[in-house]
């Protein structure tokens, strides 16, 4: 298995006629981080989409040497999770219930969640001291409860 799971290599992304990512490449290792940074509309958020494949693209993205363009969406989703600045929080689904949608990528077609998914998924409420709040509904929490549980449905999605 290659040791860098993530390459960017001259990501170019339109919005419009305007470019706001512009021949951006990178590499990020197992196990390692990269941060993003720059001021308000400097194409942060659109690099992101681009490289989790949801925004149109030039370049190469490739995730532990497979080009993302050659992974089926159910296998892309087992290498990238996403979570958005304000994401859409369904109405009336509890914590654990929410957090538990990260593990669809995972399941075969018809398939339901086992018992290793609700394992996962106590983990992470565990990891994220979201645990106590697992029958809660969604738009019961804080902001920031409410951003954590986002963070824990990506983190199951492995």
């Amino acid at each position: 298995m290659p040791s860098t799971a993530v390459e960017v290599r001259e990501l170019t992304v339109r919005r419009g006629e305007r470019v706001v990512v512009d021949a951006v490449s990178c590499a990020v290792g197992r196990g390692q981080w990269l941060a993003v940074v720059g001021p308000n509309g400097a194409g942060k958020t659109s690099f992101l989409l681009a490289v989790a494949g949801l925004l149109p693209s030039h370049g190469q993205i490739e995730f532990q040497g497979t080009a993302l363009a050659d992974l089926p969406v159910k296998r892309r989703a087992r290498f990238v999770a996403l979570v958005a600045q304000t994401p859409v929080i369904p109405p009336g689904m509890t914590v654990a219930e929410y957090v538990l949608l990260g593990r669809t990528a995972h399941l075969s077609s018809f398939g339901r969640e086992g018992q290793p998914d609700l394992d996962a998924v106590g983990v992470v409420l565990h990891r994220l001291q979201l645990d106590s709040m697992h029958d809660r509904r969604l738009e019961s929490l804080s902001g920031g409860e409410r951003q954590r549980a986002c963070i824990a449905r990506a983190l199951v999605q492995e």
